[in-house]
C-alpha cells in the first residue's frame, strides 16, 4: 500500500480513481464510493485515495459530504482481502500476517489515516447512509462528524466473523455515542441495527425515510454553507476536545477561540 509519503494524486472533477470520486462546488465537497458493482467495498487503494483527496482539500471548503454511489454506502473490506486472490498492487490480510508485525502494523496504520483526517480536518464532515453500512463502511461513517441515514439503512460490525477486530477508528466513536455496553453489543455479535435504531441510539443524527435522504442532507449543507467557515471549524475543535479538557482548560479554549475570532486572526481548526 502506498505510504502517506507517497499518496496518489487528488482530482476533485468527478474522476473515479482507485474506487473514489469527489467534487468541490462552492464551500462543500463531496466524496463519493464509486464501484457500486460489489457495493463500494474496500480496499487500502481505496483508503490511500480518501487520505489524498483529504490532504488536498482547498481552505476554502467548509463541509464535506461522504456518501456511496449505488445500492450501498459501503459492504465494508473487500473480501479478496481475507480470502484471496487480492487484486493487482494488493496484499490479502493473510499475507501480510505471515510477514513481520512491524510491516502488518504500519499497514493498520496507513490505513487507518484514510479515515482518520475526516475528524482532524478543519471542515464538517456528514456521512450520508443507505444500504449497508458494515465493518469498514460502519466506521467510514463513524469517521465523519455528523451522519445521516435512510430507515432502512443497515449498520454492522461485521469483523468478529472473521476473527479480527474494528481497526479503523470506529470503536472510540462508538463507545463515544452509545457506551460501553451497547459498543460491545454491536461489535461483539456482528448483528446489524436499522437506520432507525442508529438514530434512537445516537450513532446517527437523523435517520429518514429513504426518499426524503437526499433532501434532508442538501437541507443541512445548505444551512451549514451559508456559515462562517472559519466559525464552524472553530465550534468542531471546540467541541471536539471538550470531552478530555477539564473545565479550567474548556474555559479557557473558549476564551481564546473567541479572542480569534472576533480579531480576525486565522483560524485553521486543527
Amino acid at each position: 500500500m502506498p505510504s502517506s509519503l507517497n499518496l496518489p494524486e487528488p482530482t476533485f472533477d468527478g474522476a473515479v480513481n482507485n474506487g473514489v470520486s469527489a467534487v468541490i462546488e462552492g464551500c462543500t465537497c463531496t466524496i463519493t464510493l464509486s464501484s457500486p458493482d460489489n457495493l463500494n467495498a474496500q480496499t487500502p487503494s481505496m483508503w490511500a485515495q480518501l487520505e489524498a483527496i483529504g490532504t488536498g482539500i482547498p481552505q476554502r471548503v467548509s463541509v464535506i459530504v461522504i456518501r456511496g454511489q449505488g445500492q450501498a454506502f459501503s459492504a465494508g473490506l473487500d473480501r479478496s482481502l481475507l480470502t484471496g486472490p487480492a487484486a493487482p498492487g494488493e496484499q490479502t490480510l493473510p499475507q501480510l500476517a505471515e510477514g513481520p508485525p512491524d510491516v502488518l502494523d504500519a499497514f493498520i496504520a496507513q490505513a487507518q489515516s484514510g479515515f482518520a483526517w475526516l475528524r482532524s480536518h478543519r471542515a464538517i464532515s456528514i456521512a450520508v447512509v443507505h444500504g449497508h453500512a458494515i465493518g469498514a463502511g460502519f466506521q467510514l461513517a463513524l469517521a465523519a462528524d455528523l451522519r445521516i441515514a435512510s430507515e432502512d439503512a443497515s449498520f454492522a460490525m461485521k469483523e468478529i466473523a472473521f476473527g479480527i477486530v474494528p481497526d479503523l477508528g470506529g470503536t472510540g466513536v462508538l463507545v463515544q455515542q452509545v457506551g460501553y455496553a451497547r459498543a460491545l453489543q454491536i461489535c461483539a455479535t456482528g448483528l446489524p441495527i436499522s437506520g432507525k435504531q442508529a438514530e434512537a441510539w445516537g450513532i446517527v443524527q437523523h435517520a429518514v425515510p429513504k426518499r426524503a435522504l437526499d433532501a434532508t442532507v442538501d437541507s443541512l449543507v445548505a444551512h451549514l454553507s451559508s456559515l462562517h467557515p472559519n466559525t464552524l471549524a472553530a465550534v468542531k475543535a471546540l467541541l471536539a476536545g471538550a470531552e478530555i479538557r477539564d473545565l479550567k482548560a474548556q474555559l479557557d479554549v473558549e476564551r481564546i477561540t473567541q479572542v480569534k475570532l472576533l480579531t480576525g486572526q486565522a483560524f485553521n481548526g486543527r
